[in-house]
């Protein structure tokens, strides 16, 4: 076991394993409990991983030439009002590479949405300021669904009509 770091320590090991530095990343973001595994594929950690203050059950830790990848599961969140079932982080915090780095940095989270007693595959942008954690929920559901289901007062007019695919951005 490695133990309890921060990000800004795992930044360091980052640098001193790859000499590249990592893209600022203003998130909050502190490693518990972490384990080294043994893996072909690269420099994998493993353990308790908390974003924004939401703690993973266990999460994932991923280092590349391009970047660190993290993801774990949180279990169910709620965003004023909006709640996130079975909600996962995917978070990547790109290098300074040199050249231009295959991936962006981002911080979202991962899962699904009841919307109007229609179950929509989501992901959660979260972008945090000095001041504030804002998000935006990106979202999209597959299938037939009724205008009339999201609004109840169309039912039996010519707006009740189905919806092959439906995207929901809130």
């Amino acid at each position: 076991e490695i133990g309890n770091f921060t990000l800004h320590d795992l930044g360091t090991l980052f640098k001193e394993l790859l000499d590249i530095e990592l893209d600022i990343f203003d998130h909050d973001i502190t490693f518990n409990s972490i384990s080294l595994l043994v893996s072909s594929t690269g420099l994998p950690l493993a353990g308790c991983i908390t974003i924004n203050g939401h703690t993973t059950t266990y999460g994932s830790i991923s280092l590349s030439r391009d970047g660190i990848a993290i993801e774990g599961g949180v279990g169910d969140l709620e965003f004023e009002g909006l709640y996130v079932k079975n909600a996962q982080f995917d978070v990547f915090i790109s290098s300074k590479l040199d050249s231009t780095c295959a991936r962006a940095s981002k911080c979202a989270i991962m899962g699904s949405v009841a919307f109007s007693g229609i179950e929509l595959d989501v992901s959660v942008i979260l972008e945090k300021t000095a001041e504030k954690l804002y998000w935006t929920i990106c979202g999209e559901l597959r299938g037939l669904v009724s205008t009339s289901k999201l609004v109840g007062e169309l039912k039996d007019t010519f707006l009740d009509v189905s919806l092959e695919r439906l995207a929901l951005i809130a």
